[in-house]
């Protein structure tokens, strides 16, 4: 979850906020005392870090974006450390209601 706040230049939409992160990683790795065999693994991370964006509209309906989400402070366990997540966006603005008219 992020809160961030959007400044607007021309096309450009850049955002700068908050995030607040619950990640559950399950994996698997190999047995140390089998090399042909594996063991289940699992952790999960509770973060709160920054969250940055940056959008492009190339039509006023549609446009692409960036989003970077480092996360510093780890909560659970409070040992943890730096995660971050960068995803990619498209995004298609709709118009539900008329403002001022």
């Amino acid at each position: 979850m992020s809160l961030r706040y959007h400044i607007c230049k021309g096309r450009l939409d850049f955002g700068l906020g908050l995030n607040f992160s619950h990640s559950h990683h399950i994996g698997a790795i190999r047995s140390k005392s089998d090399s042909l065999s594996y063991v289940s693994t699992s952790q999960e991370n509770i973060g709160l870090g920054l969250s940055l964006a940056i959008r492009y509209f190339s039509l006023k309906i549609a446009g692409v974006g960036l989003v970077y989400q480092p996360s510093f402070v780890g909560l659970s366990p409070a040992n943890f450390g730096y995660q971050h997540l960068i995803s990619l966006e498209f995004i298609f603005r709709l118009k539900w209601f008329k403002v001022g008219g």
